[in-house]
């Protein structure tokens, strides 16, 4: 019988741990959670600053286009200032493009962090 009644003890204790480290990960799982979610967020603005931005760009792009094709730039002085701003231009789009490729990788961690997380959810929904 004393050994029916420490077998029971052993096997609630082990079920106290296992519910507290249930608890634990949980807690740490809303964490990270909680965490991406904040990631997310500051991705997706990061991603609408960049909207404004192309678009931005592209007005630029068409400004200098207009006065490219409407006087071909008159002087010397007034091609010099063109050719500065089609440099300036391409050193904008490279650095778009920098900041495209950066969100694009953002984005892809951003999915796997989910799948993650994801199988997170179910490997602890067998303690439930």
């Amino acid at each position: 019988m004393s050994e029916c009644s420490d077998i029971t003890k052993a096997l609630e204790e082990l079920s106290k741990k296992i519910d507290n480290y249930q608890k634990t990960v949980e807690a740490r799982f809303a964490i990270l959670k909680n965490d991406i979610s904040k990631l997310d967020g500051r991705v997706t603005a990061v991603e609408s600053s960049v909207k404004t931005v192309n678009v931005r760009l592209s007005s630029l792009e068409l400004y200098i286009s207009f006065l490219l094709k409407s006087g071909g730039g008159k002087n010397i002085r007034e091609r010099t200032n063109n050719e500065d701003i089609q440099r300036q231009l391409r050193l904008l789009k490279r650095q778009m493009l920098a900041v495209e490729k950066y969100i694009n990788a953002l984005d892809i961690a951003g999915k796997q962090i989910n799948g993650v997380l994801r199988n997170f959810t179910k490997i602890f929904s067998i303690f439930k």
